[in-house]
């Protein structure tokens, strides 16, 4: 059997913890050990994740002495630890169906394949609903409807480069031998998964499930900001990742519409601000053709509701 090192990497999370922990324990592949770690928790997470230290899957229980900055801060700790050959980094707050690994594993009896990974149920904590994640349905193709194992880099082409090729972390294993070739995202603090995955891509094939075996936990404090400052620091590193990963495919940064959703979401948490004209949102980082975009969406939105204003 394949070994799998299941990383856990905590912040303040004590309400899901439990519930992620045992969803990894109960699951019907069992050839793992799990590792626990803790970024600082202002909450009692430190508590539950030691009260986990004796169990015979959990090898290793690591609360950090100080905070790393960066939701991504975690992941080389736990890679640095792992002893399997496969990696699953599965965030505290999110939970698995039982035959997660069981279903993901074989994927990689494949030795090309350097990334094995599902599709995901958004479960939304405010109305306790649980829905298929729509993260690919902007490309308008019924490619992740059914399993594949395609290409890395060509998925990374056609796909990757428009946004992040792999839902959620937790709905993913990786190939443990690539990480050394892999920059880890430390520095980021909103979009560093997305590089981590299109670097991912670049080393194999990728094989995909079309059953729903992970579930995101959708919290009030996770929707996207509305505050400025957030705002631009997210779309300055969604750009700068797309200047990535253009430079891993050796080609020229330029708009295209399937960037439409990083457009829809400038706008969106612009669009009542009223500082649309404010330098940070002329920044120089910013490809030129994106902010003609960018302004011309917000114009016609603002037309828009002027209209709807006038007619009420």
């Amino acid at each position: 059997m394949t070994k799998v090192s299941v990383i856990i990497p905590n912040y303040n999370h004590c309400d899901y913890l439990k519930q992620r922990i045992d969803s990894v324990l109960n699951q019907s592949y069992q050839d793992f050990e799990v590792i626990l770690l803790d970024d600082v928790s202002k909450d009692t997470s430190a508590d539950i994740l030691e009260s986990y230290k004796d169990h015979p899957k959990v090898s290793h229980v690591l609360i950090n002495d100080t905070n790393s900055g960066s939701p991504f801060g975690m992941w080389q700790k736990g890679f640095d630890l792992a002893k399997g050959e496969i990696i699953w980094i599965a965030e505290s707050d999110d939970w698995a169906e039982s035959n997660f690994l069981e279903t993901l594993v074989p994927k990689f009896e494949n030795e090309d394949v350097v990334v094995s990974h599902c599709i995901s149920n958004n479960y939304y904590m405010k109305t306790n609903v649980t829905k298929l994640n729509s993260w690919w349905s902007t490309f308008n193709v019924n490619l992740w409807d059914s399993d594949f194992i395609e290409n890395g880099k060509k998925m990374l082409d056609n796909y990757g480069k428009y946004k992040c090729p792999v839902i959620n972390v937790s709905s993913a294993l990786i190939r443990k031998r690539i990480l050394k070739d892999i920059e880890i995202p430390i520095n980021y603090k909103y979009c560093g998964d997305w590089w981590f995955w299109a670097q991912v891509l670049t080393h194999g094939d990728v094989a995909y499930t079309s059953n729903a075996l992970n579930y995101i936990r959708v919290h009030d404090e996770s929707a996207s900001s509305s505050k400025n400052s957030k705002t631009i620091l997210k779309v300055k590193e969604n750009i700068m990742v797309i200047k990535n990963i253009s430079n891993l495919l050796g080609q020229d940064v330029s708009y295209h519409s399937n960037y439409k959703w990083l457009v829809d979401f400038w706008v969106k948490q612009t669009v009542n601000s009223k500082d649309y004209f404010k330098k940070e949102y002329l920044f120089p980082k910013v490809p030129i053709d994106f902010i003609v975009v960018y302004y011309k969406q917000l114009i016609q939105t603002l037309s828009n509701k002027a209209f709807s204003r006038k007619v009420k």
